[in-house]
């Protein structure tokens, strides 16, 4: 009998303990197994596509993955004739959060979704266009055989060895530049080209990677030197504009070239010549 009193107010002080101090009588550690990834689900209409820095084109209706907490920046590239309308992210409208036509998403904590609407715009045709001679440079030195894609143009240009190339028919206005290596993209750049009766051409580079260009509205030459950025930004390091097309010089080995052709000429003029007075060697002396 005392043994059961004993028991039951023991039992009777722990259920008060634990009400007090709001404790539970039975307590269970159930634990939450946190993914490692996520991943994302992107989708835009007709009008533009999104990529990724230093990777490809992101098809309209597919997935990436990211480690979870990753800060992944988006680039939204519209065509010409269209703008970007919308960018909703986790059903949020963060169009206000594109900058230079990219968009950095928050730090990922669980699977999302991506949209981007474009919307077609009045098409007004540019007062006048633009012949670049471009040079590009990675890390201080050219970069040969890179892919460069201009906004307005359907088809890449590659580089040349010295990492040259010429654009035709670049518009004043917004244009954008995306550089390809290797099938991925390295850099991506939004830029405008203002076209009026200026004597100060200079350029100016913003925080968000764009840049703008002044050129005179005389001058249809602009010579422009970029360098590549390791975060796929790319700014100009050297812009000219001028009136005529300016002199391509020779590089090395086309001087070689052209000295070896030079040669080969002469030696055949020479070898010709010497024929021919064999000939009439052998007329003047078979008589």
């Amino acid at each position: 009998m005392k043994k059961n009193i004993i028991t039951s107010l023991t039992a009777f002080i722990l259920a008060v303990f634990f009400f007090c101090f709001n404790l539970p009588i039975f307590a269970v550690t159930v634990g939450t197994l946190v993914p490692e990834n996520h991943t994302v689900h992107i989708t835009y209409n007709d009008g533009g596509d999104v990529l990724s820095v230093f990777d490809k084109i992101i098809k309209s209706g597919s997935f990436i993955t990211l480690k979870r907490f990753t800060k992944h920046e988006y680039i939204i590239r519209n065509n010409p004739g269209y703008e970007i309308e919308k960018l909703i992210y986790n059903g949020t409208d963060v169009t206000n959060n594109i900058s230079g036509g990219r968009f950095l998403a928050p730090e990922i904590i669980c699977d999302s979704n991506l949209i981007v609407e474009f919307k077609k715009t009045e098409i007004v045709k540019p007062d006048h266009y633009y012949s670049i001679f471009l040079t590009i440079n990675s890390d201080g030195k050219p970069l040969p055989n890179a892919d460069v894609e201009f906004s307005n143009l359907k088809e890449k240009v590659k580089t040349d060895k010295n990492g040259k190339l010429r654009i035709n028919d670049v518009p004043v206005g917004k244009n954008n530049i995306t550089i390809w290596v290797e099938g991925k993209s390295v850099a991506y750049a939004e830029f405008f080209i203002i076209s009026e009766h200026v004597t100060d051409e200079s350029y100016e580079i913003f925080t968000d990677g764009s840049f703008t260009f002044k050129i005179d509205n005389e001058k249809r030459f602009i010579i422009l030197e970029l360098e590549l950025k390791d975060n796929g930004i790319i700014i100009p390091i050297n812009y000219s504009p001028e009136e005529n097309i300016p002199p391509s010089p020779a590089t090395g080995d086309d001087l070689n070239i052209l000295l070896y052709g030079v040669v080969i000429i002469v030696l055949l003029f020479l070898l010709n010549f010497i024929l021919r007075f064999k000939k009439e060697e052998s007329k003047i002396y078979g008589k």
